[in-house]
């Protein structure tokens, strides 16, 4: 739960970012495609540090906090904005 984190500007949270530079370009791209497809997550790889990492857009902020939620531990919550 702690590879991620709310990207905010003054104190409103506008996506978050999910540290997946550990996968491939590729593999960053094809899981963008299934948090779409099975999420309707819309989402983009962008680069960070020389690696890859999926941002999730301002308009599935709301969707994504709700898919997590049940499933966040209380000690990580902050990390929903």
């Amino acid at each position: 739960m702690d590879d991620g984190n709310a990207k905010k500007r003054k104190n409103k949270t506008e996506g978050f970012n999910l540290n997946t530079q550990s996968f491939t370009l590729e593999e960053n791209i094809l899981l963008t495609k299934i948090l779409l497809d099975r999420y309707g997550l819309v989402c983009s790889v962008e680069k960070n540090n020389g690696y890859h990492r999926i941002y999730v857009f301002l308009q599935s902020v709301s969707h994504f906090r709700n898919i997590i939620n049940e499933f966040v531990v209380p000690s990580m919550r902050y990390k929903l904005g």
